[in-house]
């Protein structure tokens, strides 16, 4: 899915920041998590709305950070993703609301769930800016007991580019 010029308008998705928070009833978190890197924009515009941190997982490390939390998770044909977040970015106890640019299979969101318990905090919420179909969506509703919600939802037809953005 190319969402390149939704997720570089900065000023769209401060306004849907707002009404999706407003909208979804979002609590306000102690902390945005999200995973690098389309999913920043969009996660910072929800973390101004609420006037929290952001943080943000990597596929690597930062050289200047001795203590991280890690998930890591092995997908079809034998690849590994591991995503890092310094182990400073997000406190025990801390409510987080994982945000990201959009759910397909819900992997990158399980991964950031898992982020979140490790780092002993509470999700309270999983907003994503677009669902590809409902199997992504189902299978992170199955893996946390919090509202997941979509800004907006687009058929799976198997072909990633059918969905243009204007």
């Amino acid at each position: 899915v190319d969402n390149t010029a939704v997720v570089f308008d900065q000023s769209l998705l401060d306004l849907v920041a707002g009404v999706a928070a407003q909208s979804v009833g979002f609590d306000r978190p102690d902390v945005v998590l999200t995973a690098a890197t389309d999913g920043i924009t969009i996660a910072s515009a929800m973390a101004r709305h609420f006037d929290v941190p952001l943080a943000y997982a990597k596929k690597s490390r930062e050289t200047g950070v001795s203590e991280f939390v890690e998930a890591r998770q092995r997908l079809p044909p034998g690849i590994e993703i591991t995503y890092s977040l310094p182990a400073s970015a997000i406190d025990p106890g801390d409510d987080v609301l994982l945000v990201d640019d959009f759910v397909r299979s819900g992997s990158t969101q399980q991964l950031l769930l898992e982020l979140a318990d490790s780092a002993g905090a509470t999700v309270s919420g999983v907003f994503t800016l677009i669902a590809v179909g409902a199997d992504g969506l189902d299978a992170v509703r199955d893996a946390v007991a919090a509202p997941v919600v979509a800004f907006t939802t687009l058929a799976d037809t198997g072909d990633a580019d059918v969905y243009p953005y204007s």
